[in-house]
């Protein structure tokens, strides 16, 4: 089987063991692209050998195991490449929620300090009060005397004359009359 041999993976570069965070491995392209050439050579070997074999039926299985084993290889690199893409993604959106933040933070203090200097024009508008100079008002040098408090009793009789103008006994006999039409 002289395609087993051929299929190796390719050579990476030296770099760290580690990926650094916010990077996709720049060789996951690379790896995707040669595995479609070991595709393409995986297909044209299992043709070649289908029509070459006398049995059809071990050509067929191992025709069905090379593309099996092909075909989880690449579904093995497309699955890594589109994981590191989506923790990709999440980093980028970590660190755009965190520059939103420090954003923010700034927005919020340009605006106090607008607030600040709005209140300092504003201080700087208004006039400040000044009273006139008059006279001091100085309190007597000694305190007013002052009558003891006594209680006096209450005159209910004080309001009498005041009101509807009717006094005494002969005021309410002439009422009464007017009343009957006299």
């Amino acid at each position: 089987m002289p395609f087993v041999a051929e299929h190796q993976e390719p050579k990476a570069t030296a770099r760290p063991c580690y990926q650094p965070m916010g990077e996709v491995d720049p060789m996951m392209p690379f790896f995707l692209r040669h595995h479609h050439c070991n595709l393409l050579r995986v297909a044209d070997y299992c043709e070649s050998n289908y029509l070459q074999a006398s049995d059809k039926r071990k050509a067929l299985e191992e025709t069905m195991a090379l593309s099996t084993q092909s075909l989880a290889s690449v579904t093995y690199q497309v699955s890594s490449l589109a994981t590191a893409f989506l923790r990709l993604l999440d980093l980028q959106a970590a660190e755009l929620r965190e520059v939103e933040a420090d954003v923010s933070c700034v927005a919020q203090r340009v605006d106090m300090h607008k607030e600040k200097v709005s209140r300092r024009e504003i201080g700087s508008l208004t006039a400040s009060k000044r009273f006139p100079s008059y006279q001091k008002i100085m309190s007597p040098p000694s305190p007013p005397c002052l009558e003891p408090y006594y209680r006096k009793p209450l005159n209910f009789s004080v309001l009498d004359d005041i009101g509807h103008g009717i006094k005494g006994f002969y005021a309410l006999e002439e009422f009464g009359a007017t009343l009957r039409g006299r």
